[in-house]
């Protein structure tokens, strides 16, 4: 059964008694509205089974230790009186604020992995830094120690075709869209705030040996999310911008839609990489007793 647990931060499943991973997961660039994206991010219409979301129908099943999690963040490409106006900054200390203290993600010495589907892999990031960030200048001793647990128990990054270098969407959304959005800056490949954030995580990464694990979409884009694309379609995510890192990598046969999953192909092939992957970082673990 869902529950919220603070403004950003729902529960899809926390086992009886103790759990032996927690796995969160940060949707993507949103349109104009982003309230539900935490849940249909990972939805995919199945013919023969209808509507699925991993969070809900299969990763619990895969999973069936773990604590599962969804962050709800503005994340709109567009301007409005309701979104579209969060910077990455302010996004980075809500989020810890919510994820780390109220949801008290990281704070159980169980091994944390988060997931983040294109822009969620770069709010992942931002996450990290602002952390660590808080915990270097922080003079709340408790508070520290939060940060310090979630940060120490971190130990995987998936990203889900991110385009770590940035995306041609982005000038896209912009010229033909007219969307203006702060959180758009971070998505062109020429920005200077992309570099930092890259810059800042990459050490941290290095630092506190976070294994990452990345995938491609490598099929070109007609429509993403509410928008069509040109007719000869987009590809939104370039192989390298993915790649970026060092970390295990694989290829989807798969577009990006806005979704994480589109097709059966789509929902199955990252969920079985996945499920290695994660099972190798929880061996790789010593769990206490």
């Amino acid at each position: 059964m869902k529950r919220q647990l603070s403004d950003s931060v729902y529960e899809f499943q926390t086992p009886d008694g103790d759990f032996d991973v927690e796995l969160v997961f940060f949707h993507g660039l949103c349109f104009s509205e982003y309230a539900d994206a935490y849940e249909t991010t990972w939805r995919v219409e199945d013919g023969i089974e209808g509507t699925r979301c991993w969070l809900r129908d299969l990763v619990p099943k895969t999973f069936p230790g773990a604590r599962i999690l969804a962050v709800s963040y503005d994340s709109c490409a567009r301007v409005s009186d309701r979104a579209g106006r969060m910077s990455f900054s302010n996004l980075g200390i809500i989020l810890v604020q919510d994820l780390i203290h109220l949801a008290k993600v990281g704070q159980r010495n169980r091994p944390v992995v988060l997931v983040g589907y294109c822009l969620g892999g770069l709010v992942i990031k931002q996450l990290c830094t602002e952390a660590e960030r808080q915990l270097d200048y922080s003079p709340d001793g408790a508070s520290k120690g939060r940060l310090d647990q979630f940060l120490t128990n971190v130990r995987a990054n998936v990203f889900l075709d991110t385009p770590h270098a940035g995306t041609d969407l982005a000038k896209y959304l912009k010229k033909k869209e007219k969307c203006d959005g702060p959180v758009l800056e971070y998505l062109d490949s020429s920005s200077a705030s992309l570099g930092h954030l890259n810059s800042n995580f990459e050490s941290l990464a290095t630092e506190r040996e976070w294994e990452p694990f990345s995938c491609w979409y490598f099929r070109k884009t007609l429509v993403w999310s509410s928008v069509k694309l040109s007719n000869s379609g987009l590809q939104v995510v370039q192989e390298e911008s993915a790649r970026r890192g060092q970390g295990r990598f694989f290829c989807v046969d798969a577009d990006h839609s806005g979704k994480a999953s589109s097709g059966r192909r789509q929902l199955e092939q990252p969920l079985d990489q996945l499920e290695g992957f994660v099972a190798d970082v929880v061996s790789k673990t010593k769990l206490p007793h």
